[in-house]
């Protein structure tokens, strides 16, 4: 059984220069069932290929204050939850098909005036979140939110 000071130093690793960026890349599973060339894809994406992969009109979101749950007795499962909200700048945002975390971004200088680093491929792809009814579009004035769960869990 890891201890809660494990569980504690991960999720700190994993909150370090925290990202969430908007891609749109179909070939990475928008349905409900992955296939395994989808899985694959996955498993294999790097920075490199999702700053090719970035959309333009928004900023990346800057995780700052993640709710972060260490494991009780009665609930063993650690998580980081991160809600990230884009507001489309000069056009739509889209299509985009996933929202992808990305831990260790380059921040250096980050702002809204340069997308807070958009197109920087510094970082590790910590997860992939297909965007509901993908591939989706968000016009001014609306925003897109999208909640991010990180769970980290002993498995036995």
């Amino acid at each position: 059984m890891y201890t809660r000071a494990l569980y504690s130093f991960l999720l700190s690793q994993i909150n370090t220069n925290l990202v969430v960026i908007l891609i749109n890349r179909p070939e990475l599973g928008i349905g409900t069932v992955l296939t395994p060339t989808e899985i694959d894809a996955r498993l294999n994406i790097t920075m490199a290929e999702a700053a090719l992969w970035e959309i333009s009109g928004y900023s990346r979101f800057i995780v700052t204050t993640p709710i972060i749950t260490i494991p009780t007795r009665t609930a063993p499962t650690a998580s980081l939850v991160a809600t990230a909200t884009f507001t489309p700048s000069g056009g739509p945002i889209g299509p985009f098909t996933h929202a992808l975390v990305v831990r260790g971004a380059n921040l250096t200088g980050a702002s809204p005036a340069n997308g807070n680093n958009r197109g920087s491929n510094v970082g590790t792809v910590v997860h992939i979140e297909t965007v509901v009814s993908a591939p989706l579009s968000v016009a001014p004035p609306a925003v897109y939110n999208c909640t991010i769960n990180l769970l980290l869990n002993e498995q036995t």
